[in-house]
């Protein structure tokens, strides 16, 4: 079967004829020219590797010429590609005849039993040995860095995992395909990247099958708030210790709902949060490595015709309600603590639970050890989710008093007491990717936060790129980042009366309206995309390596 032509290489004065792998190893100005790369090619191969700086092009054609036809073509008869498959790879300025002298060692490793077959890995060895250029590195270090790449140690293999292939798991129906959404984009903005992506389904797969990945290096293996890295075999063993690789959860929710999953999960785990806190939290209650990272958003519809004037794509919760006799049942030590913490969480709406929930043990003489501090919030932990909802419904029904109607979508709104107000329109539930057409519906994109005090949201990320303006209870992040009543309006949960006069004043306000809303997109835009989170991503991949290098 006639193999997928995979890059051309446009030259001065030649033949057309297929560059053979072999011939591409041991010479490499067969290369040159105008290179063009195939771009799914450069996305199955694992893209430029970013861990070299020498000869990035050589070492992107010999992996290339693995899996398809490399093409020389005479450069007189060059025609400019226009369907958007080809890529043009631009030739590196090689920072110094050592770096690329270090990616010819590298290749030499990589590639060590094609050399061995071709009868000429000792020659080339000593080629490398006795190189002559003047170096920063002393001959000794030479010797060393060679060793290292031809025998495979730790510093081959950060270069080698730089182009493995990057594993995502998904197929998780929670918060309306939320979590599914955000997998598939990310992969998506990974491949666009150059980088190659594999799926795991788990709605669709049996578990076990991950047996398949078990001895295979990766990139990075990443989940969405996933139970996958808890998983164990039957003697006990991580099923993530057998796939090699840096591991990264995604957590949304604050960090004491997965307790018992971050408590026992894969040595080396690396959580990902939306809120500055909870990566605090998960460093000092979990021993693990965390880092915030923005969520990202969709662009998608971009209305010029506004129909709705607010809408609010979340669900409504009970709040208090339903728990207070469960509370009135509890012995009389949990009830003082838990309505410490209620007066508390009320009195300074813009600390965190972990923060005011020690000020409510000391206060009460409890002496604690971290690990009870722990037990002790989880067994609290439906506590500032009520109060979210809480305030929630306490914003919302601010604005419907008001005279001001708002448009939400669910179940959870059926059986909700706001439902006596006529402006309160109730609209089916909006999977994945429907709220995005919602947000380019309305004038105004409502957003109240489940109690994140250092955080942002899609909600907000999808609301700015559909150029609806965002109106946002405060973050520490968002009111660091963004600018009141310029970017987005933020309110203070303490003064929320003053809510509804806010919005009335935008509602009426349309210049304005499409003032912050295009401000807020253009910033949306340049730092809240997909592609924009995958290169952070990257490059916390990168950073992490180094520390983990440095320790």
């Amino acid at each position: 079967m006639e193999k997928m032509v995979g890059a051309i290489c446009w030259k001065k004065e030649c033949e057309e004829r297929e560059l053979t792998f072999q011939e591409i190893l041991l010479d490499e100005t067969v290369i040159g020219g105008k290179i063009y790369v195939k771009r799914e090619m450069l996305s199955a191969v694992g893209g430029i590797n970013a861990e070299i700086h020498g000869k990035l092009s050589y070492e992107l054609l010999l992996r290339i010429a693995k899996h398809a036809a490399i093409i020389q073509r005479p450069l007189e008869n060059m025609r400019q590609e226009k369907d958007g498959d080809w890529l043009e790879v631009v030739p590196e300025t090689c920072k110094s005849e050592e770096e690329g002298w270090k990616t010819d060692c590298y290749i030499l490793g990589r590639y060590k039993g094609e050399f061995m077959k071709l009868g000429c890995f000792e020659q080339a060895l000593a080629g490398l040995m006795s190189a002559e250029e003047e170096f920063q590195m002393q001959p000794a270090e030479r010797r060393n860095y060679l060793e290292d790449m031809v025998t495979a140690r730790e510093c081959y293999w950060k270069i080698f995992d730089a182009t493995q292939p990057i594993l995502i798991y998904r197929g998780d129906e929670i918060c309306y395909s939320v979590l599914d959404t955000f997998a598939e984009k990310l992969g998506e903005a990974f491949i666009q990247l150059g980088k190659k992506v594999e799926w795991f389904d788990a709605e669709k797969e049996d578990f076990r099958r991950i047996v398949k990945y078990f001895g295979k290096r990766f990139q990075a293996v990443i989940g969405m708030q996933t139970f996958m890295f808890s998983a164990k075999m039957q003697d006990g063993t991580f099923a993530h210790e057998k796939i090699i690789g840096p591991k990264y959860n995604y957590v949304f929710d604050h960090p004491i709902w997965l307790k018992n999953h971050l408590e026992n999960t894969v040595n080396g785990l690396c959580v990902l949060t939306p809120d500055g806190n909870y990566a605090d939290f998960v460093k000092k209650y979990y021993g693990l490595q965390a880092h915030f990272l923005p969520p990202a958003g969709i662009e998608k519809h971009l209305c010029e015709e506004k129909e709705w004037d607010v809408s609010f794509v979340g669900s409504i919760g009970e709040g208090f309600d339903g728990k207070l006799k469960q509370m009135l049942q509890c012995d009389r030590a949990t009830r003082i603590i838990e309505n410490h913490f209620i007066k508390k969480m009320k009195s300074n709406l813009k600390e965190t639970p972990e923060k005011l929930f020690r000020e409510v043990l000391d206060e009460l003489d409890y002496k604690y050890t971290d690990c009870e501090f722990r037990d002790l919030f989880y067994e609290v932990r439906w506590m500032f989710y009520a109060m979210s909802q809480y305030y929630r419904k306490k914003v919302l029904e601010l604005l419907l008093k008001a005279g001001i109607e708002v448009h939400v979508f669910g179940d959870s709104w059926k059986t909700c007491s706001l439902r006596k107000y006529q402006n309160l329109i109730c609209h089916d539930a909006v999977l994945g990717e429907g709220c995005l057409e919602v947000y380019a519906k309305s004038r105004i994109s409502l957003n109240i936060m489940t109690w994140h005090k250092d955080g942002f949201t899609e909600r907000i990320a999808n609301s700015m790129l559909q150029k609806s303006v965002v109106v946002t209870d405060w973050t520490k992040y968002i009111g660091t980042h963004f600018k009141a009543g310029e970017d987005m309006v933020i309110f203070e949960l303490e003064k929320m009366g003053q809510l509804p006069q806010m919005i009335e004043e935008l509602l009426y306000d349309e210049e304005r309206q499409k003032r912050m809303s295009e401000k807020a997109y253009q910033i949306a835009k340049n730092q809240y995309t997909w592609h924009e989170h995958a290169e952070k991503f990257l490059k916390l991949v990168n950073m992490d390596k180094f520390h983990q290098k440095e320790s």
